[in-house]
């Protein structure tokens, strides 16, 4: 059916599930501007119980609508219980028509949890007494954790990759310095080779992958390079961790198709990073 986009609202936890690519929506409106809207294509909305239409699927679509200047686009109102209903219908989308890993799915939903329970997350991370890293220790909640962690187990997501996507989603969020636990490859004696000292730092760091929490708050933020996955040399800023099916620890940056594994690094570089990421 057709819609004016006026009456339809673009709220979280929604907005921020996936993020919208500025380059697509711009091929896409101008698309729009040539041919109209695709009845093809049609946008989902929740038609809530108080009347609001905030849309869950097709983001990108209807802001290009916009910016093509369209006052209407082809809508599908579908009803649901409730907001998680409507959230896990949302991901149940995105997964199918993008093929997402169940990591990517993870990380959407530890940034959507984060944007729509701020308050929540700051009265967590900032209540009740920490250990040596940094981490809440005792019975303090943490309901943005438990959240995820809930909302991850009904897309079939282990609580680890739930936990490790969250904290990936506040690594990057933390505007603190990190300047503990930064690994720094081993140096060895003048007589040993390159290659020698190319085989203790790997050791070294596949030493580290035998603790996660280790691993994470040593290498994010931190400025690393080696052979990528796609068999490219990269250098690049970390902003995330994580774990291959096979348990084969590696790091990336977000947006990135390719992956660094940490027996891999060849150099790492304690903050500050470089400014611009090459790659």
């Amino acid at each position: 059916m057709k819609i004016e986009i006026a009456r339809l609202t673009i709220r979280e936890p929604f907005k921020s599930l996936f993020p919208v690519e500025r380059d697509v929506v711009e091929a896409i409106a101008a698309d729009m501007k040539k041919n109209g809207y695709d009845a093809a294509q049609s946008i989902t909305a929740w038609k809530a119980p108080d009347g609001e239409l905030p849309v869950i699927d097709g983001h990108q679509r209807i802001l290009a609508a916009k910016v093509a200047g369209l006052i209407e686009v082809h809508a599908t109102l579908r009803k649901f219980a409730d907001e998680d209903e409507a959230f896990a219908f949302a991901i149940k989308s995105q997964r199918d028509r993008r093929n997402l890993t169940k990591q990517q799915i993870a990380d959407a939903l530890a940034r959507a949890e984060l944007k729509r329970s701020p308050t929540s997350q700051e009265v967590a991370r900032s209540a009740g007494p920490r250990n040596a890293k940094g981490q809440i220790v005792g019975s303090t909640k943490d309901p943005v954790k438990t959240a995820v962690v809930e909302k991850a187990a009904k897309a079939g997501i282990s609580q680890r990759t739930a936990e490790q996507a969250l904290a990936n989603v506040r690594a990057e969020n933390d505007p603190t310095p990190k300047t503990t636990n930064v690994v720094a490859l081993p140096t060895p004696d003048k007589p040993k080779t390159a290659a020698q000292r190319l085989v203790a730092a790997r050791k070294h760091l596949v030493a580290i992958d035998n603790a996660h929490d280790t691993l994470r708050d040593s290498l994010v933020g931190c400025t690393v390079r080696g052979t990528a996955t796609d068999g490219k040399t990269h250098e690049f800023r970390v902003t995330r961790v994580g774990y291959d099916t096979d348990g084969r620890a590696y790091v990336s940056r977000n947006g990135e198709g390719w992956k660094l594994f940490v027996d891999e690094i060849v150099a790492i570089t304690k903050l500050p990073p470089v400014t611009e990421e090459a790659s």
